[in-house]
């Protein structure tokens, strides 16, 4: 399970990131957002993804996004990795900007959410949840998305909050990697129950010392844990990956 969700996060962040937004210019943070717990976003999420055309759309992951900087880019269709590509959805913005995390912000409190729908032909539809605003974003097609069709929606369950997850992850070497690799993307990632067959949903903490760079090499600190429940499903591990 571990290894799947290892690879599922990854594939998250590729998605979200590759060839859509870069890192804002200058040494500041850029446009600084004010953080949401995921029990906050997920209301505007569900409802969101509801309303777009293209449908029936099911929620089936959530991420959210943790940025020491903000990212910005125009949406623009375009070529991903792992075998798929990008378009606009109906009624994004042509631009949007991914606002940076405060670095004193609460355990499991972040900047943006991005959540995952699953379409009637395995489309992959994001949608951007934030507090100054909540809009659809692109949609995926491709190989790359079949990970994601035999997902349970994860509209209206209940899960553990992510806040003691992470001070969980922190005490165990998270802390200690995010002090040596200050720019890394942290990423609080949701899977519906189905994931390599699983029967419950599934949290999974990440750091990727990546950051937004699509180039060169990074490492991954990861954990996965039960999200009904809380219960870690191993202890957590350090990895590289490709940025």
């Amino acid at each position: 399970m571990a290894s799947i969700i290892v690879a599922s996060v990854v594939l998250i962040g590729v998605l979200a990131l590759a060839g859509v937004f870069s890192p804002s210019s200058g040494t500041g943070p850029g446009v600084v957002g004010t953080p949401l717990y995921y029990a906050q976003a997920e209301p505007l999420g569900s409802s969101g993804v509801a309303n777009q055309t293209g449908g029936p759309w099911t929620v089936v992951a959530a991420e959210g996004v943790g940025l020491s900087a903000s990212a910005s880019g125009s949406n623009v269709a375009g070529t991903l990795g792992s075998g798929c590509s990008a378009s606009p959805a109906p009624g994004a913005p042509s631009s949007t900007t991914i606002p940076a995390t405060p670095s004193n912000s609460n355990s499991g409190a972040v900047a943006a959410w991005l959540f995952l729908a699953a379409g009637p032909s395995g489309q992959l539809l994001f949608y951007v949840v934030t507090v100054a605003s909540d809009y659809p974003l692109m949609i995926v097609t491709g190989s790359c998305t079949s990970e994601f069709s035999s997902l349970v929606t994860i509209s209206g369950i209940s899960v553990v909050n992510a806040s003691g997850l992470v001070a969980s992850v922190n005490a165990a070497g998270g802390t200690t990697f995010l002090s040596e690799n200050p720019n890394s993307l942290v990423a609080l990632v949701l899977f519906g129950a189905g994931l390599d067959g699983s029967s419950d949903p599934y949290w999974a903490i990440e750091y990727n010392s990546c950051g937004t760079s699509t180039s060169g090499t990074g490492t991954l600190f990861i954990e996965g844990f039960d999200a009904s429940t809380g219960t870690a499903l191993s202890s957590p591990t350090t990895e590289s990956t490709n940025c």
